[in-house]
């Protein structure tokens, strides 16, 4: 039987600091801690990204929450 490693991935403390500051901008009533827990793949993939991979994507990395919540906040 092959051996399955589980993979924890976190948030660095800047992305977490950019991604509550986000949250704080679009006020209350927003549960972000499911928000942030169900979108962590995406965002920690894109801050895995050099400045200039996310300048390709048309991104800096303080816009990465909100392109990533954009759907849900229209920014």
């Amino acid at each position: 039987m092959a051996e399955q490693h589980q993979i924890n991935l976190s948030f660095a403390p800047p992305l977490e600091a950019r991604v509550d500051q986000f949250f704080v901008t679009m006020g209350m009533g927003v549960n972000a801690y499911s928000l942030k827990q169900e979108r962590r793949e995406i965002l920690c993939w894109l801050n895995a990204k050099s400045d200039a991979e996310l300048a390709l994507m048309g991104l800096a990395r303080p816009d990465i929450p909100a392109f990533v919540f954009r759907d849900l906040f229209g920014h």
